[in-house]
């Protein structure tokens, strides 16, 4: 009899150790699957919701959308917006309006631009489709501001800076390179610096229209830039744009059709691209 109850005792404790660590692994499964689920259905930052909008991620859209609904999630929104714009830090994007995206301008006044702080980014084809893209080195600049509106602008890039960016093999890289720098392109060697200088500004729906000259290879053209100006901190600006420009108007026709016949695929686009983010402090 005894022995019975011993057996039976051994049992139990053998059952309830059986159903603690069952407990154990329900308690810690439904706790990866709430974690789970809380991963998956986490709610994307404002600044991640206008990556989603750029790269038409709909699924993310949806929750977005949702989000937009607080009027706090609305106004970081538009700061991230803004600084997608223009190149500000999200946290120094004055948003006027939260329901109309309206960009703060900065306060009158002349800003000088920050060499290190600026980026001037080039593109370049071939009639193939294919591309190269680089960066210019910003030497100097600035920009004058009246009553939000810009009237005087300057911009000094460094061409013997000139770099590439898409290209990782080195030795291409550098080919590349010199071949810009050579008398083929923009003969940096007598030319080392391009500038482009205001002349004009047409103000449109919160973008500027800035006609200046622009001078490259020591030959200069009247050249259209669309720009956005802002407000960056309490002291800053950031000039933001892009422009267009024929390159055979400043000289440069290496591997141009209108100059050279049966080039093929060696064509070479006459259009280059430049975009900038110019960053500026009184």
């Amino acid at each position: 009899m005894l022995y019975f109850f011993q057996s039976l005792n051994n049992m139990k404790s053998q059952i309830l150790s059986f159903l603690a660590i069952a407990m154990f692994a329900i308690a810690c499964s439904n706790g990866g699957g709430e974690q789970t689920a809380d991963t998956n259905d986490a709610m994307p930052t404002a600044c991640e919701c206008v990556d989603h909008y750029k790269n038409k991620d709909e699924a993310m859209i949806a929750k977005c959308a949702e989000a937009r609904k607080e009027a706090a999630f609305e106004t970081e929104f538009k700061k991230c917006q803004g600084a997608a714009i223009t190149g500000a830090d999200p946290d120094k994007v004055n948003v006027v309006d939260s329901n109309e995206m309206k960009i703060a301008v900065p306060a009158d006044g002349t800003y000088m631009f920050s060499a290190e702080d600026s980026k001037v980014i080039w593109t370049g084809g071939k009639i193939t489709g294919a591309t190269h893209t680089g960066t210019i080195p910003m030497k100097s600049g600035l920009v004058t501001v009246e009553n939000g509106v810009i009237t005087n602008c300057k911009m000094v890039m460094d061409m013997t800076g000139i770099a590439n960016t898409d290209l990782e093999d080195e030795e291409s890289k550098g080919k590349l390179v010199a071949h810009l720098m050579s008398d083929d392109f923009f003969g940096v060697a007598s030319n080392p610096e391009a500038t482009y200088v205001f002349t004009s500004a047409e103000q449109m729906e919160g973008k500027t229209d800035v006609t200046g000259d622009l001078t490259i290879k020591g030959k200069s053209n009247p050249i259209v830039s669309n720009v956005i100006i802002s407000k960056n901190g309490e002291i800053g600006c950031v000039v933001s744009g892009s422009m267009i420009f024929d390159r055979t108007d400043f000289d440069v026709r290496y591997g141009s059709g209108k100059f050279f016949d049966n080039l093929g695929d060696n064509m070479i686009k006459d259009d280059i691209i430049i975009k900038f983010s110019l960053k500026g402090a009184m």
